[in-house]
């Protein structure tokens, strides 16, 4: 279940931001509801030129699943320039047999497949290493364009962020520990509560036609009937665009606690021969059960971002040369994983590798290099802070 108050907090922050990011100069969220229908209207599994069809089908909005560094729709559609095109066909093939009626463990399993043969095929192709990589969210951002009527985008950071403060109290967790089923169980029951505001849901279908209208593309209109859409972008709005930090509902929590305690006791608290109150024993079990949760998805975000430093990898730069804008000329002499020994005609330095590449400071950076070193920056980034996040929750529930 979802957390009244709390999702009052969030429809409400939606609501207010959705004149300002739906369909204007700047933010053109809408777009949204206009690339799923051109997709779904393009996709054609018997296409000869499968590749030409995907990057076709996709084009409104490629970025939902390519962006920065990380582009495995872009790797897909090599695959099938490369040759693999009936290999590629056939996994899209096996993916939407289903025609998503059946049991979300056996969806969830065709999207492994998918994925892992998807990966198995660049191997083989030797093509783009962690650039091309499929991973779950690409698949089911994939499954979102093709199905909307039964399936959901998904992006971890704005789900996650969402269920954790919404104090959603099913565990939806993040890579390999993601629940398919919890995912999808949240989305249903947001949609149901949007369909029980009539006025957020007229704001939203006004949205849908201005998009069409001013686009032409009348077909917009029919594409999200169920409104898995709109659930997805409520999530994703209010977390691009201002989300609300946990630690308010913590101290709402410990709030209750002590105000119950103090009541029951006319006292700060409960004497060693008193037992705490029904409400404050409700009250604590609640903030254990929500810090539990958080923790479990913080460790899982460490892990996922662990996972994808090591498909990208730290590059090997020992012995090379470089001219830095401080230090003048240099050679790397030694290389521990992200910690570099640099020798510069003022003596030897201890340099990050991360930082060195992406600070601006050296000349004529390789783009290879540059852009490996951009995407580490930040995994490593969202790995310290969820790290982080982690540790201080464990202090917490010891």
């Amino acid at each position: 279940m979802l957390d009244q108050e709390r999702l009052n907090e969030l429809l409400g922050f939606y609501i207010s931001k959705f004149p300002e990011v739906s369909n204007t100069p700047q933010y053109h969220e809408m777009l949204k509801w206009r690339a799923v229908a051109y997709c779904v209207n393009h996709f054609d599994i018997e296409e000869p030129d499968f590749g030409a069809m995907l990057k076709n089908a996709f084009s409104v909005w490629r970025s939902l699943i390519d962006y920065g560094g990380v582009t495995p729709l872009t790797g897909i559609v090599k695959l099938c320039e490369s040759g693999a095109g009936e290999e590629v066909r056939t996994a899209f093939r096996d993916l939407l047999e289903d025609e998503g009626n059946e049991p979300l463990n056996e969806r969830w399993n065709r999207i492994l497949v998918f994925r892992d043969r998807i990966n198995q095929l660049l191997e083989e192709a030797k093509l783009g290493g962690w650039r091309y990589k499929c991973d779950n969210r690409c698949v089911m951002m994939i499954l979102g364009f093709l199905r909307p009527e039964t399936d959901y985008m998904f992006k971890s950071k704005p789900v996650i962020n969402f269920a954790l403060y919404a104090l959603y109290d099913k565990y939806i967790g993040a890579g390999k520990s993601f629940h398919i089923e919890n995912y999808y169980g949240m989305c249903e029951e947001l949609i149901e509560e949007l369909h029980k505001r009539s006025a957020t849901m007229d704001m939203i279908r006004a949205g849908i036609c201005r998009e069409a209208e001013e686009s032409g593309y009348a077909s917009i209109l029919n594409i999200d009937a169920k409104d898995h859409l709109a659930a997805y972008d409520v999530i994703y709005t209010i977390y691009t665009y201002g989300f609300f930090e946990q630690e308010d509902q913590k101290k709402k929590l410990q709030e209750i606690l002590k105000k119950t305690a103090k009541s029951n006791t006319g006292k700060t608290g409960p004497t060693k021969k008193q037992k705490e109150s029904a409400a404050a024993e409700e009250a604590r079990r609640q903030m254990l059960e929500m810090l539990d949760r958080e923790l479990k998805t913080s460790l899982d975000m460490v892990a996922e971002q662990e996972d994808l430093i090591n498909e990208i990898g730290i590059p090997p730069v020992a012995g090379m040369e470089i001219h830095h804008v401080k230090y003048g000329k240099g050679t790397i002499l030694t290389q521990n994983g992200k910690t570099l020994s640099i020798q510069f005609d003022t003596g030897t330095r201890k340099m990050d590798l991360v930082a060195l590449f992406t600070g601006g400071s050296i000349e004529n950076v390789p783009d290879e290099l540059q852009e490996a070193c951009a995407q580490l920056k930040v995994c490593f980034s969202e790995m310290e802070s969820w790290q982080h996040k982690a540790n201080a929750l464990k202090s917490r529930l010891k």
